[in-house]
């Protein structure tokens, strides 16, 4: 039997579940806060008329474009660019409609999403530093304000980016079947 072989069977997966089901949430308020951020960037340039060479360019946030760009291209990143093509057409496909399970993912793959998620909670950081700066009038069903709610956000995906550097960390480790049960 091969190392290979025997590297699945007995690889450490504890922490895999939770990791994987924090990635689906984080996609989601990526793609969410990324849309809002974006928004807002280019809200304050249409002057009344939907029209682009009317529009005051020079009036763009461009402390807000920018992560919100950012948190965009990290969205996508997660699901390996797949979020590009219309659903339809990944439906056709026959492709995966979620991020992937840690445990189908390379090594590279894994360090790549911990880095990804580091650095939209840097991203999420700054756009909820930026939304505490303007008056933008957006709070949640509870009355919280929405830089608070980005900066939670901020924070939970920094979490999990540690959380998947361990996880990475840890993919090449094999475990003794007796310690784990």
């Amino acid at each position: 039997m091969s190392i290979s072989h025997s590297h699945s069977h007995f690889r450490d997966d504890s922490g895999e579940e939770a990791a994987d089901l924090g990635m689906i949430i984080a996609d989601v308020m990526l793609y969410s806060v990324a849309g809002v951020s974006i928004f807002f960037a280019i809200s304050s340039i249409w002057g009344g008329e939907f029209n682009p060479m009317n529009w005051e360019w020079s009036a763009v946030d461009w402390m807000l474009l920018g992560p919100g760009i950012g948190l965009w291209l990290c969205s996508q990143s997660i699901n390996d660019f797949k979020r590009l093509l219309p659903l339809w057409v990944r439906a056709m496909l026959g492709m995966q409609m979620t991020p992937k399970d840690v445990a189908d993912m390379s090594e590279s793959a894994v360090s790549r999403r911990a880095f990804t998620l580091l650095l939209a909670g840097v991203l999420a950081g700054v756009a909820a530093w930026r939304f505490s700066t303007i008056e933008h009038g957006l709070e949640n069903r509870t009355g919280i304000p929405f830089e608070y709610v980005v900066g939670v956000l901020a924070l939970a995906l920094f979490g999990l980016g540690l959380m998947w550097k361990k996880l990475g960390n840890k993919e090449s480790e094999v475990v003794n079947l007796h310690d784990r049960y």
